[in-house]
């Protein structure tokens, strides 16, 4: 079985530790208290932030592109957030930054239900109604049904009458 791959991430070590600081990301990663991150210990930062990317996806992909997302500054900053929060909760310590993490969880699941979406970032699908008000024009012999564009949402063009300026429906 090939292993897993491992997907982009919406966050960095360095968007952690602009949030959290640097000593406050080693003191939490640093399992030994010697003082030092070793490689090892370096990966459960990792997988932090593995998680909190998973956590975001698992919504953001049913209505986003991947590589638009990981450009995309709102979600870099809400699964850093999300990173910092997971990362506090480790060896149980009390969590942090839990007001904006749930903030951020009520966002996902807003979005799932199609009552919101990220601002300024194009979604897979266009998500207007899928009506269109008819008018009958019956001076023709076939292709009566009209599409009254002035009142209909805006989507794909379908074949277009020039002469009346509707859209052909069949």
């Amino acid at each position: 079985m090939a292993p897993e791959a491992i997907p982009l991430l919406y966050t960095t070590r360095a968007e952690c530790e602009s949030i959290f600081s640097t000593i406050g990301v080693d003191l939490r990663v640093d399992d030994s208290d010697d003082g030092t991150v070793s490689a090892a210990e370096e990966t459960l930062l990792d997988d932090v932030m593995l998680d909190a990317t998973d956590q975001a996806n698992e919504v953001l992909l049913q209505f986003y592109e991947a590589d638009v997302l990981e450009t995309s500054l709102w979600v870099r900053r809400r699964v850093s957030v999300l990173a910092c929060h997971l990362l506090s909760r480790r060896r149980g310590n009390a969590s942090q930054f839990e007001d904006e993490a749930a903030r951020f969880q009520d966002f996902l699941e807003d979005l799932r239900n199609h009552r919101r979406f990220i601002p300024r970032m194009q979604t897979k699908a266009n998500f207007s109604p899928a009506v269109s008000n008819y008018r009958v024009e019956n001076r023709y012999c076939d292709k009566k049904l009209r599409v009254i564009e002035s009142i209909s949402p805006s989507g794909d063009k379908p074949d277009r009458d020039s002469s009346t300026g509707c859209n052909l429906d069949y």
